[in-house]
């Protein structure tokens, strides 16, 4: 299930990664993307480089650089910075234990079984049923192994780390599919407010960030399940529920 993790590099257009670049709020250092874009892009095209994956492919190695910079005659510093931006739309899986507010034991039980990061998590525990029996084979409680998978799920949107992942799930928002269901505006609100009552940092975040993570966002494969918690069920009783009918209908 890995290609369930990522966003699919081979459907990412390079159109599009141009029109992020051309919108996006650019750190310093990166500056360099935006200047003659438009040109550059046509270039890059006009090399049959249609995709996100072709670009990382051609710009795989320091050798492949070095050698489109003399097809080109694009800079090596522009083509290693342009490289950097694009894997940076490939989530790095983030390691279980850098994700904050989690017991320690349930994040020992799974590593003792091979689970360590988000993406090892996600590819065992992203269906309810699949949870289920993670759940019961190893001993954990279903409840905190779903937040788990949840913060999982949340970490794997580009621009989103272990304690932005946090704030979101803090907010009620608890899966990717719930993340893009609302609105930049609405989102900046809900999770500005958030963090101010819980203070779970201080890293200034805008309207414009919380954008370009639903831009990105809506290129993540959407498969994790969650229950719905009501006042009549338990999370767990709901999942069980779904689990016996599953096998009875």
């Amino acid at each position: 299930m890995t290609e369930n993790y990522f966003i699919d590099t081979d459907k990412f257009s390079i159109d599009k990664f141009r029109n992020i670049l051309l919108t996006k709020e650019i750190l310093p250092g990166r500056i360099i993307l935006k200047e003659d874009l438009d040109e550059r892009f046509d270039l890059l095209k006009t090399k049959k480089i249609k995709t996100l994956s072709d670009l990382l492919e051609t710009l795989k190695t320091k050798q492949k650089i070095d050698r489109f910079s003399k097809e080109t005659g694009l800079t090596v510093e522009y083509l290693t910075i342009l490289r950097r931006e694009a894997n940076s739309y490939v989530s790095v899986p983030v390691k279980l234990i850098d994700l904050p507010f989690i017991e320690t034991d349930i994040i020992s039980k799974l590593e003792l079984h091979g689970i360590r990061d988000s993406k090892q998590l996600v590819e065992n525990a992203a269906k309810l049923n699949d949870r289920q029996n993670l759940s019961e084979k190893h001993n954990l409680l279903f409840d905190k192994l779903s937040e788990l998978v949840c913060l999982c799920d949340l970490v794997r949107i580009t621009g989103v780390g272990p304690v932005f992942a946090r704030i979101i799930y803090d907010s009620g928002i608890y899966t990717v599919k719930n993340f893009l269901s609302y609105d930049a505006f609405e989102l900046f609100e809900r999770l500005t407010k958030t963090n101010s009552e819980k203070g779970l940092t201080k890293a200034k975040f805008t309207q414009k960030d919380i954008e370009y993570c639903i831009e990105l966002g809506r290129d993540l494969p959407l498969v994790v399940e969650i229950c719905t918690k009501n006042h009549k069920f338990t999370t767990r009783y709901m999942c069980l529920k779904i689990k016996y009918l599953t096998k009875h209908l």
